[in-house]
């Protein structure tokens, strides 16, 4: 963060948050859904993959403000 020249407590800080939310609510749907039966399996994992992507959609978004300086 330090050659970013970023301040502590900056955006990048909350987006890294609600992307580390995502992943591990999404990875707890896909432990449990190899725990349940095929029906409620299936939403879960849907569910998960859904959560999943969402997480890889935060990053995407921090990583082109970031890109392009329109984080400071």
């Amino acid at each position: 963060m330090k050659k970013l020249a970023l301040n502590d407590g900056s955006l990048i800080d909350e987006f890294a948050v609600a992307a580390v939310m995502f992943f591990m609510t999404s990875c707890i749907l896909s432990f449990i859904s190899m725990r349940r039966q095929k029906t409620t399996s299936q939403r879960m994992e849907k569910a998960a993959d859904f959560i999943f992507l969402s997480g890889l959609l935060v990053l995407f978004v921090a990583t082109i403000l970031i890109a392009f300086n329109l984080i400071k």
